[in-house]
């Protein structure tokens, strides 16, 4: 089950066909703090590059917001 489930699960990149809630997850479970690091943990971006800024945006407010703060590593 995905760590942020209450979100619309639109396909965010159509090359590989990722959805949003695996961006998330990348971010929330692994730690992807930019768009290389999503490429790596499930391949969205990877393609054409015309969802990096869709991920960005992902990435932000997933991010920053501490969404699923309990799976995300503590701060020093």
């Amino acid at each position: 089950m995905p760590c942020c489930d209450s979100m619309t699960d639109r396909v965010t990149c159509h090359c590989l066909q990722v959805k949003e809630s695996q961006v998330a997850d990348s971010v929330a479970i692994y730690g992807a703090q930019s768009v290389k690091d999503v490429i790596r943990t499930c391949g969205a971006g990877g393609g054409c590059n015309s969802c990096h800024t869709k991920i960005r945006q992902i990435i932000e407010s997933h991010g920053a917001t501490g969404a699923c703060e309990e799976e995300m590593p503590a701060a020093l």
